[in-house]
């Protein structure tokens, strides 16, 4: 029988952890925009099990999959890991010198926290829902003064360029993901 797996939406890690994990069970992927869209999709039984970012070497843990788990009857069936290396991003035509403000999820945000207040203290901070949102709005907008933290394979679909490589904190920072079925 194909399980149907929730996870986060196209061009995050979330995506890579699920993709690896169908290597080796049968089923198919339901992409949301956030961890609470997945945990509400398994409680409501239209997923048989989720792939969500647990624990970050550079972030700690993340903050909404915890809070989710605290409300929620799931067993954690097995984790996987993924290097997380964070990229800079902009549009092609953007000057570096001209970002105003940098956009993503709050974990990478904090991955990157000492290469932001060195390179980018004046800039605003956005939360997005994930990486991938992040990218996708500069890209689809055209954004022209801001920039997104995310993966490389993310910012390569959207045809965006890198403005610097591997800015986490910790440069052999990786994210443990966890599949989750309900208890």
């Amino acid at each position: 029988m194909k399980d149907l797996i929730g996870t986060l939406e196209e061009g995050t890690n979330a995506e890579k952890a699920a993709l690896m994990y169908l290597e080796s069970h049968p089923g198919r992927v339901k992409y949301y925009h956030t961890i609470t869209e997945v945990f509400d999709a398994l409680k409501g039984k239209k997923i048989q099990k989720g792939i969500i970012p647990l624990l970050n070497k550079a972030s700690g843990y993340c903050k909404e999959t915890s809070e989710n788990m605290g409300r929620s009857r799931v067993i954690i069936e097995q984790d996987i890991t993924i290097p997380a290396r964070q990229y800079l991003c902009c549009l092609n035509e953007t000057k570096k010198e001209n970002i105003s403000e940098i956009m993503s999820h709050p974990q990478a945000i904090m991955q990157c926290r000492n290469y932001i207040g060195k390179n980018y203290k004046d800039c605003r901070l956005i939360s997005t829902k994930n990486t991938a949102y992040a990218i996708k709005q500069i890209s689809e907008k055209k954004m022209k003064n801001s920039a997104a933290i995310g993966p490389k394979h993310t910012i390569k679909k959207y045809g965006l360029k890198v403005i610097s490589r591997d800015i986490s904190d910790k440069k052999e920072n990786s994210t443990l993901f966890a599949v989750v079925s309900l208890a």
